[in-house]
């Protein structure tokens, strides 16, 4: 740009102008600066934000204000000062960030120089009324929140329990519970640190007024809500005995042992509570929460063999116990002498099996105030409770002895069988009842050598025989059976058997197995099955005659026998029967349909990265193996994933993964096998660790990893190896909850969002339901409309990721693989992969395998005695997703 300078000519009249501007009387000085008026000065401090009311310890808020000069402008950027009256209850940074600490309300201020302004911020704690349920959504971590239950004062007589129950979907959080102010980490009536969002309190005879509870978050926790309310106690004398009538919850009793603190009134102040940090220490070990959900029997007993647990007593030491009989149900029972139960408090006395028998004992007991309470596992009516102490350690009411059934069949007219040659024993049922009463307290089934045992308390029992397929009892019901304490009574039970055609007549139970069943077609369009009725059965003990039909099939050899063999068209359905006819004429049918398809599509490709190399060279040939085999197994070429741009840190998966920066096709998995920990301990873990996610069709695992203790496996067969290997491969080609769980296909899930901790409850009958593996299920012998049993028992990395042990016995997806025996990779397996997103499966590579029985009935299983444990198979590291655009999610952190 240009500047012209414009010259004037200088009259009078410009000159005296500029001589009056140079005068200064216009407050210029002589030097011709122009004076810029007063200094502001900040005469009015304006707080802008609301009234604060901050309901949670540790919530925050912002103070924001205007400030004003003399000539009411404002002044940008003031540097101001904030102050509260009360830091006990909130404090303010020099940013204006305003802290909730305790309960109350405080005068917060905002100044510069001596003009200031103020506000009244409070913290108010939510009041719990007893009896209802509270919720509220979400603590971060490190974030407390305080409630006020106000109890009113116990009628005269009445004894009572205050329960204080804290539930969430996941995270950890734990609850304090004190009387009269906020509880601390060391000053409280009741703290419950579980590891998880789930913690109870149970405070007998709370005393009236105002009692806090606090809930303080240890990990992120959602979905929490508190229930609170007050439970009749009942005081029991020594011998005493009570019917509980019904209860869908629980029931507490107390009891005083001699020579301590009474159980009259107030709170247990006299028996002393555990420090917090102490408590902490033992978290998780012994609480209500994991009796609740505890293994329901050692894993080598059937439900006839489950003894009711008991203390070794020492003559002349003194004994306390409790036990419950009699009614229906299943009730579980444990005791605690701190006076009060929690989730922190060891219990002294416990005691889970099956039904309403329950008796647990305590040496040496704790003078003072004992608690007890009776737990449903299921609900439970009729069920009596009984405490008993003796000071010589003689608990007659709770002594347990055993009672042995032994069945012998004969024929209708007395003698050997005359058929079948070899007659099962095994299925025999009995009900054994408190004398003269209508309900069982214990029920025994034989065994396949005709024998069943149960342990009883010491008393007079009936017992009637329920089974009657085609037998006639000869015994009849035996009556007022005494059961002595630490005795075995036998009891013999012989059956006879109807001869045929004397009008038995109940028809024969078909069962089909099919393998595979669903498959491509070969060369010549035709897809062929392999069918067995070997597992069909006449309940009246006779033999039976096959015939099998297939409308458009074509037979191999004979259809009147055990095993067939049928091919069809390849790309279209069948419908295979079964029909098997008694010795009476009487039929029995079984249908399993048949899909076939002849798609072909590229393979499948996995990538084994070995983090710590492999020297021997049959352990090399058994991994080899296991790749190969699934890679003959799935035909699908999902799309590859670049991450390059979204790389996965070293050590994220586990400890000693490498970076991971590539390209991976179709599937990538690390494979550790080293010196973990010694014989025992982690015998092989792993799991998925990066899926794909949004975008992707199908949404398979991209990433997994297993590692094996060398240590464990230096006596197994190169086949065991081979076994493993393909086992845990199959976790991380999906066969896990972390896909199942994903993509819904789990009914009665024992870990929700897989959060699993010992003390998640087992449910009554898991399954996975997949159309696809439930097809393949009911295609082995289930019934028509079932889903596919999962392990819901034993250690929480067991269950949901598993088929049921007691249900599929030595197929390779349960928890425990036969060394040295056949493990086969069933049709079921191979299908369940169709139902994760795997569409093109090659099902002629499943082993032939049949049900080791009879469809199962809806339950918690038992697990079989085997021999090689991979129950605890999980990894612990975290889980993402990948998307096709690019973006990983992290969903779920490692333990």
């Amino acid at each position: 740009m240009r500047f012209t300078l414009l010259r004037l000519p200088l009259t009078l009249g410009t000159a005296a102008l500029l001589a009056a501007g140079c005068s200064g009387s216009d407050g210029d000085d002589d030097t011709g600066v122009v004076d810029p008026g007063p200094t502001p000065v900040a005469t009015t401090v304006t707080i802008t934000s609301g009234p604060i009311d901050l309901i949670s310890i540790g919530d925050t808020a912002t103070i924001t204000a205007t400030v004003q000069d003399q000539n009411g402008q404002g002044i940008p950027n003031p540097s101001l000062n904030f102050a509260s009256s009360n830091v006990a209850v909130v404090a303010v940074s020099p940013a204006g960030v305003v802290s909730a600490r305790g309960e109350g309300s405080a005068s917060l201020s905002a100044s510069v120089g001596a003009a200031r302004d103020s506000l009244i911020a409070t913290v108010v704690v939510t009041e719990l009324i007893e009896g209802t349920t509270a919720d509220f959504i979400s603590l971060s971590a490190g974030e407390e929140r305080l409630f006020d239950l106000d109890l009113p004062a116990a009628e005269s007589g009445e004894r009572r329990a205050l329960e204080i129950f804290l539930n969430g979907d996941n995270g950890n959080a734990d609850l304090l519970v004190r009387r009269g102010s906020d509880p601390t980490d060391t000053e409280f009536d009741c703290a419950s640190v579980a590891s998880t969002s789930v913690e109870y309190c149970i405070i007998p005879n709370p005393a009236e007024g105002e009692w806090r509870v606090a809930v303080e978050a240890v990990e992120a926790s959602t979905g929490l809500s508190i229930r609170t309310r007050l439970v009749p106690s009942t005081l029991l004398q020594d011998g005493e005995a009570i019917e509980v009538a019904s209860d869908l919850d629980f029931r507490l009793f107390d009891f005083v042992v001699p020579g301590g603190a009474t159980a009259s009134g107030g709170t247990a102040a006299a028996v002393a509570a555990p420090t917090l940090d102490g408590m902490k220490a033992g978290a998780g070990e012994g609480h209500i929460a994991r009796l609740a959900s505890a293994d329901r029997r050692p894993a080598a007993m059937s439900s006839a063999e489950a003894t009711v647990p008991g203390a070794e007593l020492a003559p002349g030491d003194p004994a306390l116990g409790g036990s419950t009989f009699g009614g229906s149900g299943d009730v579980d029972l444990i005791g605690a002498s701190a006076g009060f139960l929690s989730n922190s408090v060891p219990l002294e006395c416990s005691s889970a099996t099956d039904g309403t028998l329950e008796a647990c004992t305590a040496e040496n007991p704790t003078p003072g105030a004992w608690q007890f309470a009776l737990l449903p596992a299921a609900p439970f009516a009729d069920v009596s409770f009984l405490v008993d102490f003796d000071e010589g350690g003689n608990l007659e009411g709770l002594a347990t002895g055993s009672l042995t059934i032994r069945t012998v069949v004969e024929s209708s007219s007395g003698g050997a069988p005359d058929y079948p040659a070899d007659p099962s024993l095994a299925g025999f049922e009995f009900e054994i009842r408190p004398a003269g009463q209508a309900e069982a307290v214990a029920t025994a089934t034989t065994d396949s050598t005709g024998m069943a045992r149960v342990a009883l308390l010491s008393g007079t029992y009936d017992v009637v025989e329920t089974h009657d397929d085609g037998l006639t009892d000869v015994t009849g019901p035996v009556t007022e059976l005494v059961v002595p304490g630490g005795r075995n009574v036998d009891l013999a039970w012989v059956n006879r058997q109807l001869a045929p055609g004397s009008g038995g007549g109940k028809a024969p139970v078909a069962i089909l197995n099919a393998s595979p069943m669903s498959i491509f077609a070969d060369d010549g369009n035709r897809s062929e099955v392999r069918l067995f009725g070997g597992n069909s059965s006449d309940p009246e003990g006779g033999a039976l005659t096959f015939e099998w039909s297939a409308p458009n099939g074509t037979f191999i050899g004979e259809t009147d026998s055990e095993f067939a063999r049928v091919t069809f068209p390849g790309g279209t359905d069948e419908v295979i029967t079964l029909t098997v006819t008694d010795e009476e004429g009487v039929q029995g049918v079984a249908e399993v349909e048949i899909e076939s398809g002849f798609t072909v599509v590229p393979s499948f490709n996995i990538e084994i990265i070995q983090t710590t190399p492999i020297t021997d060279p049959d352990l090399q040939a058994a991994l080899d193996l296991a790749e190969a085999r699934w890679e003959a197994i799935i035909n699908d070429e999902v799309r590859d994933v670049n991450f390059a741009p979204i790389a996965i840190p070293a050590d994220d998966c586990f400890d000693g993964q490498p970076r991971l920066d590539t390209v991976v096709d179709d599937l990538l998995v690390w494979v550790d096998y080293k010196p973990i920990d010694g014989p025992g301990g982690i015998v092989v873990e792993g799991d998925v660790c990066i899926l794909r996610g949004e975008g992707f069709d199908p949404m398979t695992p991209i990433a997994g990893f297993m590692r094996f203790d060398s240590d464990d496996f230096e006596s197994a067969s190169t086949e065991m190896l081979h076994q493993v290997f393909l086992h845990q491969m199959a976790h991380i080609i999906g066969v896990t909850s972390r896909q199942w769980g994903r993509l819904n296909l789990l009914e009665n899930r024992t870990c929700p969002l897989e959060l699993c901790e010992p003390t998640s409850t087992p449910t009554a009958d898991t399954r996975f339901i997949g159309a696809a593996g439930s097809r393949a299920y009911r295609a082995l012998g289930a019934a028509a409309d079932a889903h596919v049993p999962v392990e819901n028992v034993g250690s929480v990395v067991e269950r949901d990721r598993h088929w049921r042990e007691s249900v599929f016995g030595a197929e390779l997806m349960t928890p425990f693989l036969n060394d040295g025996g056949p493990n086969p990779l069933s049709i079921l397996t191979i299908e369940s992969l169709r139902d994760i997103g795997y569409r093109f499966l090659n099902a002629w590579q499943a082993d032939d395998y049949s049900l080791p029985g009879a469809a199962p009935s809806p339950g918690i299983g038992i697990r079989a005695i085997e021999t090689f444990d991979l129950g605890d198979d999980r990894g612990s590291g975290p889980l993402y997703a990948v998307g096709a655009d690019g973006t990983m999610t992290l969903i779920r952190e490692g333990r």
